[in-house]
């Protein structure tokens, strides 16, 4: 459709003015690559058997998971910032919603985390839940390779260009898991981040946002 057009031309663009894609949602400057005091926090998160998460304010999520990686829990803060107050001055839990996540639910949780990070390691997720994520969700990774969404090898997943850009909600297990780009933000900073001209990017904006 059109939007995943406007995302895959974004993507060039960004690609081609010396940037390089490090999440799904996320690009940087290429001398940042390897660098030590690079911004990190991000793809922490997309390794939920290493990191645990703690967010703090209204709306943010926390995370944390047993040791074995079969059990875990999401909890939410309160979306006003009044209640999230209220929660916090009371001296108790802030949040006020949660989602268990029982073993099925963790290998999905953990497969759509590391897509959103770009690569599925194979032997990783063998080594966490004795299978093969090829072998627990056939019909769901199948239609994704014949569509062009995804790519595998014999040790890795990875998404495609095209998949990058179609968000696909088949690996959806408890609230809030997904996030899809916002284009008009992605226009705007791919435009003023990549030193187009403004004759440029008023071209980019007219093609972009035609209807």
């Amino acid at each position: 459709g059109l939007a995943a057009e406007n995302w895959l031309t974004l993507r060039d663009c960004l690609l081609e003015n010396g940037y390089y894609q490090t999440t799904l949602t996320n690009f940087e400057r290429d001398h940042f690559n390897g660098d030590s005091q690079r911004f990190v926090y991000e793809e922490s998160s997309f390794q939920p058997d290493r990191f645990e998460m703690i967010g703090f304010g209204p709306s943010a999520i926390s995370f944390a998971a047993d040791r074995d990686f079969v059990a875990g829990r999401k909890v939410m803060n309160p979306d006003s910032a009044q209640d999230y107050l209220a929660n916090a001055s009371a001296g108790g839990p802030t949040w006020d919603r949660y989602f268990d996540y029982r073993e099925t639910d963790m290998r999905i949780f953990y497969l759509t985390r590391r897509l959103a990070a770009l690569e599925i390691d194979r032997l990783q997720y063998a080594e966490l839940f004795d299978a093969d994520p090829v072998d627990d969700f056939s019909a769901e990774f199948e239609s994704a390779f014949a569509q062009g969404l995804l790519m595998e090898t014999a040790d890795t997943i990875r998404p495609t260009p095209e998949g990058i850009s179609t968000p696909t909600p088949s690996l959806r297990s408890g609230p809030g898991n997904g996030r899809r780009p916002n284009w008009t933000t992605t226009a705007s900073v791919t435009c003023n981040i990549a030193g187009t001209s403004r004759k440029r990017q008023r071209r980019i904006f007219t093609e972009f946002f035609r209807r």
